[in-house]
C-alpha cells in the first residue's frame, strides 16, 4: 500500500526519523513482524522499530534520500515491490530530494498492517509529531486507549458468540448462490459473464442534500458509507423494478448492511 507526498520547503530527516519513532511507538500493529510457526503465522511485537538514514540493519528501516532523476523510477519500482512474509520489512519510508525545497515520501506499508483509513491517521500523526517543538515526547497526540491487538482480539470472541453465528447464517442464506441478477433497461444485453472492466464517474452533489444525507445517516445510526450504500440501492430499485439489489464493496460490510437491503 504505497502513498505519496509532495513536501514544499525544507525538510530534516532527522526530525522526519523522529516523528516517524514518535508514531511507530504509539502503535503496536506498526511494530508487528509475523513469523512461520508449524505452518501458521505467529504475531511478533517489538518494544522499538527504528527508523534510521544509515545503513540497514536488522529491525532498522532506511528513508533514503533521492535525487530528482531517480524519483520517478524509484518510485515506481518502490510501488510495485511487494513484502514477503516474514523476511522482508512491511513498513518502509524513502525520501526524495528534488531539490532543497522540494521533497517527496514514498511511505509503503504491507496491507497486514494497515488500510486507507490507516493511512490518512499515520500521515496526520507523523506530520504532528514533526512539528512538534519537543521531538522527544508524544508531540501533543491523546493517549491510545486501546490498540489493535485489542480489537482483533475482541473480534475473535465476537466471532465464537452466538450473535456472530446468527449474522453469519443470514448472510449465507441471503447471499446463497444463485443470486438474482439486476435487470436494467439498457441500451444492449449484458454479457453472460461479469467483466472487470469500469470507469469512475464523478459528480457534485449540492449542499443542501448533502446535508439532508447526513440527517438521515445521523437519524439510523449509520455511517456515509451505508447511508450512500442505501442510496445506490434505492435508485437500483428504482430503475430494475427489483426490491432487492445486490451489490459488492471491497473491505465488506458490517452488521448495519442488513438495514439497507
Amino acid at each position: 500500500m504505497p502513498a505519496g507526498v509532495r513536501l514544499a520547503g525544507k525538510i530534516s530527516a532527522e526530525r522526519l526519523e523522529t516523528a516517524f519513532r514518535v508514531v511507530i511507538g504509539r502503535h503496536e500493529i506498526l511494530r508487528t513482524t509475523f513469523e512461520d510457526s508449524n505452518g501458521e503465522l505467529l504475531q511478533i511485537i517489538s518494544p522499538s522499530l527504528a527508523i534510521s538514514t544509515g545503513k540497514d540493519n536488522g529491525q532498522r528501516q532506511r528513508i533514503w534520500p533521492k535525487k530528482k532523476k531517480n524519483c520517478r523510477n524509484s518510485c515506481a519500482t518502490s510501488r510495485k515491490c511487494r513484502s514477503t512474509l516474514p523476511k522482508d520489512p512491511l513498513l518502509r519510508a524513502r525520501l526524495f530530494e528534488l531539490s532543497p525545497d522540494d521533497h517527496v515520501l514514498l511511505l509503503t506499508l504491507h496491507h497486514i498492517l494497515a488500510d486507507g483509513w490507516s493511512q490518512s491517521i499515520l500521515q496526520k500523526e507523523l506530520w504532528a509529531a514533526y512539528a512538534a517543538e519537543d521531538q522527544s515526547g508524544d508531540a501533543g497526540l491523546p493517549p491510545l486507549n486501546i490498540q489493535y491487538s485489542d480489537f482483533a482480539a475482541w473480534q475473535k470472541e465476537w466471532l465464537a458468540s452466538e450473535e456472530s453465528k446468527e449474522h453469519r447464517e443470514f448472510w449465507l442464506s441471503a447471499l446463497k448462490p444463485p443470486l438474482a441478477r439486476t435487470g436494467f433497461p439498457t441500451d444492449r444485453p449484458p454479457q453472460n459473464r461479469p467483466a472487470s472492466h469500469g470507469a469512475i464517474e464523478t459528480i457534485l452533489v449540492a449542499a443542501r442534500t448533502a446535508a439532508s444525507l447526513q440527517d438521515v445517516r445521523a437519524e439510523n445510526h449509520a455511517t456515509m458509507f451505508h447511508a450512500h450504500a442505501g442510496v445506490l440501492r434505492a435508485l437500483l430499485a428504482k430503475y430494475s423494478g427489483q426490491e432487492d439489489a445486490v451489490v459488492g464493496s471491497p473491505g465488506g460490510q458490517s452488521n448495519e448492511a442488513r438495514r439497507n437491503r
